[in-house]
């Protein structure tokens, strides 16, 4: 990295300039993203007025073999920024219904991806908070979630309000803290 007033000058502008980019497509329900394409498009335009200049090489891993991203931001003073970063080799469980060479270039269309916007600090994924890839709840179950808690309160409101109707009071007082049984044997309290 050799920082310079202008690259310093130019990421400033990136900073002042972007927002966090719209997460235009889906990887199978699991999270939303934006794609490379759009990123760039989304880029062009900032990158010039920063004076700044992009530029992203395939390489690979000199151990393993995996294939990698080196991308780089270069000013016109002669700074420059640079950042690499490689494939996990393939697990045991990976079973990709693609050739070899598929592979490599769907493992560097999202390297680049990732290493375009960490350099620039850009947000183009959703926070998966933590969860493993695999693991990351879609943004149809967060909603089902939530319906069903939504739908869960509603009831437990309405139970409280049938047993105080019914004179119940104390019981009425113990929902709240109500296991799955206690709730119903108080809905059927309630309800019978």
């Amino acid at each position: 990295m050799k920082m310079t007033t202008g690259l310093h000058h130019g990421l400033e502008v990136v900073r002042d300039r972007t927002r966090a980019l719209p997460k235009t497509k889906s990887a199978g329900g699991r999270y939303n993203y934006t794609p490379l394409p759009e990123i760039i498009d989304y880029l062009r335009p900032v990158l010039e007025e920063a004076e700044l200049v992009v530029v992203q090489q395939c390489t690979t891993d000199p151990t393993s073999g995996a294939a990698g991203v080196t991308t780089s931001v270069f000013s016109k003073d002669g700074g420059e920024l640079s950042s690499t970063i490689y494939a996990p080799p393939l697990g045991a469980n990976d079973k990709v219904p693609m050739s070899p060479i598929q592979r490599v270039g769907s493992e560097i269309t999202y390297l680049r991806r990732y290493a375009l916007c960490s350099v620039l600090n850009l947000a183009s994924d959703e926070d998966s908070d933590g969860y493993t890839l695999g693991e990351a709840p879609s943004v149809e179950k967060a909603k089902a979630d939530e319906t069903k808690a939504k739908a869960k309160a509603e009831k437990v409101a309405q139970l409280k309000a049938d047993l105080v109707k019914l004179g119940y009071t104390e019981d009425a007082e113990k929902v709240d803290g109500a296991t799955p049984d206690e709730l119903n044997a108080l809905w059927k309290k309630a309800h019978h």
